[in-house]
């Protein structure tokens, strides 16, 4: 693993999706969505209000960055080093790190529509040292010309992973 920089600050407010909840009888997963714009439906723009006071802050100083290998057997992940795949189309995630016991994965994105890739169950599996899974924030990072991320409710393994978003201002 390469090292990139240390002690380089960032700071992000991020807020819990929302999604209705699904019917039993319905053949489709409802999608979460983010809160960042008004929504058109009644009943999602009533829960969207909620959630805006649910913003959580992310102030970490992490000791370092490194640049790992996806193709890695194991990863045994420390505490306040952000991590970045080697590769630059690595499934799944684009960066993450644990801090305050919380592992805190993030993937941009620039479209309306992103799903979670079932390749994260695979990678986080070789990572050795992760919180439990109720400690986890998956955290979409959305350009700010994006009116509303939707994203389809993950499956399997990663049903029961915090979705959450944070809007990347362009200037």
């Amino acid at each position: 693993m390469a090292k990139l920089f240390s002690k380089k600050k960032f700071s992000i407010e991020f807020y819990p999706m929302i999604r209705l909840s699904d019917k039993p009888s319905a053949k489709r997963r409802n999608q979460w969505h983010s809160v960042h714009t008004k929504l058109e439906n009644p009943r999602l723009e009533a829960m969207r209000q909620g959630a805006l006071s649910r913003g959580m802050p992310l102030r970490v100083t992490p000791d370092s960055a490194v640049i790992y290998n996806e193709s890695a057997d194991l990863l045994e992940i420390k505490p306040d080093i952000f991590y970045l795949p080697g590769n630059s189309n690595q499934v799944a995630l684009d960066s993450f790190i644990i801090h305050s016991s919380h592992l805190y994965i993030f993937q941009f994105t620039v479209s309306s529509s992103h799903d979670i890739k079932t390749g994260l169950v695979d990678f986080l599996k070789k990572c050795k040292k992760l919180p439990s899974k109720d400690k986890w924030f998956f955290i979409f990072i959305v350009m700010d010309d994006v009116d509303t991320l939707k994203c389809p409710v993950p499956t399997g393994e990663l049903q029961d992973v915090k979705l959450y978003s944070t809007v990347l201002k362009v200037v």
